[in-house]
């Protein structure tokens, strides 16, 4: 399953029940203001079952791209990227 994030507004107890739902068969894709939670709730994304992926552009239009170098699991992908992981992990399921 793929698990599309777009807003910053979940608190921690919130994600962490859909995230501890990942399997490795998973992934993460934060986007829009979603990428916001990587601020927010950096502990969350330490320890994640499914790998885990920002758009870059959404990052750098929000100042984060820096975030990334203390986060090394999550990987900055590119929209091409994005579409290629939402043809390999279906269904989405969008917060």
């Amino acid at each position: 399953m793929l698990y599309t994030v777009s807003q910053q507004q979940y608190t921690q107890t919130e994600l962490q029940r859909y995230f501890d739902e990942l399997s490795s068969d998973d992934a993460v894709i934060l986007w829009g203001n979603g990428v916001y939670l990587l601020a927010k709730q950096p502990a969350l994304f330490q320890h994640l079952n499914a790998p885990c992926y920002a758009i870059k552009a959404d990052l750098e239009a929000r100042g984060l791209l820096d975030l990334l170098s203390q986060k090394t699991n999550i990987n900055a992908i590119t929209m091409d990227d994005f579409v290629q992981l939402t043809e390999r992990h279906s269904p989405q399921f969008a917060l």
